[in-house]
């Protein structure tokens, strides 16, 4: 499954691959996007401020507007916190 259409490691792969659905809610670019253990959502988040929620049909499942630009995140494995790298000012939020 791809999700987005951006890929520079495997190029072939991605010009032959089925898209399930598309996404785009952000006003800005993507700067990261992170699974749920479940493999049926997977949250985004980018310079727009705001971190989304979409399952692998296209739903926006959930919407958090962030103080700051968020440059990268990660999950715990159980899904229960989520980490943003935010903007320049070299914060670190780990939320719940």
């Amino acid at each position: 499954m791809v999700i987005n259409y951006h890929c520079s490691v495997e190029a072939s792969w991605c010009n032959t691959a089925l898209a399930v659905s598309a996404h785009r809610q952000h006003r800005d670019t993507v700067n990261s996007c992170v699974w749920m253990p479940d493999g049926r959502r997977f949250l985004s988040g980018g310079p727009d401020k705001t971190v989304y929620m979409f399952d692998v049909t296209g739903a926006e499942l959930a919407k958090w507007k962030r103080p700051l630009a968020v440059q990268d995140m990660a999950l715990t494995a159980d899904g229960a916190y989520l980490i943003l790298a935010c903007s320049t000012d070299r914060l670190l939020q780990v939320v719940r």
